[in-house]
């Protein structure tokens, strides 16, 4: 799948707000695992400038514009900056998904 290039300034921003809501203390291994797209069809690994991945997003929720369940638009229109396979998965059996 074709990678995605957002606005980075928007993006930090947006990710910065998230994570004064929310701090994890876990041990994650977090980075993008190009593993995944095999795994998971309807990842999209979103990039910066520098070509590195700094979210993703679902084919699949963007193709139908699906929101979750609280209205937010994570997977379909915003980037997800949690580069964690527990994540991924999470969305895999998520209701958004599966609506979509």
């Amino acid at each position: 799948s074709a990678s995605v290039t957002v606005n980075m300034a928007e993006f930090e921003r947006d990710k910065a707000e998230r994570r004064s809501r929310f701090v994890s203390k876990s041990k994650h291994k977090i980075g993008f695992d190009k593993k995944w797209e095999k795994d998971y069809k309807w990842l999209v690994p979103v990039s910066n400038e520098a070509g590195e991945v700094v979210g993703m997003l679902c084919n699949i929720c963007r193709l139908h514009n699906q929101p979750q369940r609280n209205g937010e638009f994570y997977w379909s229109r915003r980037p997800v900056a949690s580069l964690r396979r527990d994540v991924v998965k999470a969305h895999h059996s998520s209701d958004q998904h599966a609506q979509a």
